[in-house]
């Protein structure tokens, strides 16, 4: 945004680098985990003043009639001021031609890679609510507040958005799997759906001399959602004989509170020996009421042989919290950009999903046990290693390799409250790393990068209680 805002006469000097981690760029042993990024530096003189952009569209409504023919508007402010250490930053947009509430106008070419699918390290970009298909309305704005006041440094931003969306579908498809298999299907799908979200981050940094600081990180998020999905279904063999049929109906609201926060404390000892501490902490408590209303019907050769009827409610809570501290040591050795690193981490996250199931029947609900489920889960995780980097600076073009280990235990505990035995299970891994990089002249580098990691299965996973809401797609 600054750089399609700001006069060309204010700026000094403009910076491309690859920025380290905050551990590597504490103890200048670069660990792999770069970030491409530009910094525009402003001329001191220049950093006292404003600017901003203001833009609106607005289009006559679909002679069609409809869904979506109300008149067509798209709308985007920026506001920004500057006072010596102090940023002010201001924006708010709203539109209703499936565009995000802001971003993509200003990121065309982020907005063209997460439409073709591209997926961003970190999540994909928060445009504040667009939509790939369908009619999308949309709204949302911000505030950021950045100052720096002697060796403390503060950045906070509130951000809300909005957005509706409606989008019906019809698809034919033929499946073409061999004699018996093969099927004509005719789909009809209709969806609506509203959210709202709110988020706010903190980001504190003090540093109390030279090569010893404490920073603090921290989100707050809180969102709400309901949706409509109407979904019929009709499946015909290629002798156009009625194999099945499916009218669904499901009606859905829920909202998610979200927290987490990270202190993380550095400090340089003689010798250039470091350490890097970190604690970090989050929680979120999330829930869910869905009520599922579906007719399904199995035919063989035009007659009927089976009713599925489903009428029921979903009540689904979560509630998972996750605590960690790390701790990270560097001891310079001889020779330039040589060092060795030990790393130790414990983390615990723990897991409760709470799902009650009740059919309806003849207007009053009876609990649902066989789908009704209660699940604990506890990961407990230590690991430490050690790793031998060389930034290979002055030397071999300043070629770097990194060489490490660790050992990881993991202890996995989990009840599913009323249905079978406790999960109780330990695990020890070995995990080595390797990573080589060599420039190979101006615009040219090679690298080498392997690395070892677990992903242990969520609370849903490893839960033994189906889910039969769609007949023909049961998931267990």
């Amino acid at each position: 945004i600054a750089t399609r805002n700001l006069p060309a006469d204010a700026v000094d000097r403009v910076q491309v680098y690859d920025k380290q981690s905050d551990a590597a760029e504490f103890t200048g042993v670069a660990d792999g985990n770069e970030e491409r990024t530009i910094n525009i530096a402003l001329k001191p003189e220049r950093r006292v003043g404003g600017f901003g952009k203001v833009s609106g569209a607005v289009g006559g409504s679909s002679e069609q009639g409809g869904m979506g023919d109300e008149m067509r508007y798209d709308a985007d402010a920026s506001i920004n001021r500057f006072w010596g250490s102090t940023r002010l930053s201001i924006l708010a947009g709203a539109n209703n031609v499936n565009g995000a509430a802001y971003g993509p106008s200003q990121f065309p070419e982020l907005a063209a890679l997460a439409r073709q699918g591209a997926v961003f390290i970190g999540g994909s970009p928060d445009f504040g609510g667009g939509a790939s298909d369908g009619f999308t309305s949309s709204a949302s704005g911000g505030i950021n507040l950045s100052r720096e006041s002697g060796n403390t440094e503060f950045d906070g931003s509130y951000y809300a958005s909005y957005k509706d969306s409606e989008r019906d579908r019809r698809t034919l498809q033929q499946r073409i799997v061999g004699e018996g298999q093969s099927a004509d299907l005719d789909i009809q799908s209709d969806q609506s759906s509203d959210a709202y979200a709110h988020t706010l981050n903190l980001d504190v940094e003090h540093e109390f001399s030279d090569g010893h600081d404490v920073r603090f990180r921290s989100e707050g998020y809180y969102g709400s959602s309901d949706g409509r999905i109407s979904d019929a279904r009709l499946t015909d063999s290629p002798s156009e004989d009625t194999r099945n049929v499916r009218n669904a109906l499901t009606t859905s609201d829920g909202d998610e509170w979200r927290g987490e926060g990270s202190l993380t404390y550095r400090r340089r000892f003689a010798g250039d020996r470091s350490i890097v501490a970190t604690l970090r902490g989050n929680r979120t408590d999330a829930g869910s009421l869905e009520n599922v209303d579906s007719d399904d019907r199995f035919f063989s050769r035009d007659t009927l042989l089976t009713v599925t009827e489903i009428a029921r409610l979903e009540d689904e809570a979560t509630v998972s919290t996750g605590a960690s501290a790390r701790l990270l040591a560097t001891q310079p050795l001889p020779g330039v950009g040589r060092a060795l690193q030990l790393d130790g981490s414990f983390s615990r996250n723990s897991n409760d999903r709470d799902r009650r199931v009740e059919d309806i029947v003849g207007g009053t609900t009876a609990l649902n046990a066989r789908l009704s489920s209660d699940f604990e889960q506890t990961i407990d995780k230590a690991t430490g290693g050690i790793t031998y980097r060389d930034n290979g600076e002055g030397r071999r073009e300043d070629r770097s390799f990194n060489l490490g280990v660790d050992v990881q235990t993991t202890w996995l505990r989990g009840e599913t409250v009323g249905i079978g035995g406790p999960v109780d299970r330990r695990f020890l891994q070995v995990l080595p790393s390797f990573r080589y990089d060599q420039p190979l002249g101006t615009g040219r580098r090679m690298s080498f990068r392997y690395n070892t990691s677990t992903q242990e299965p969520s609370v849903r996973q490893l839960q033994r209680v189906p889910d039969d809401r769609d007949p023909l797609n049961v998931y267990v």
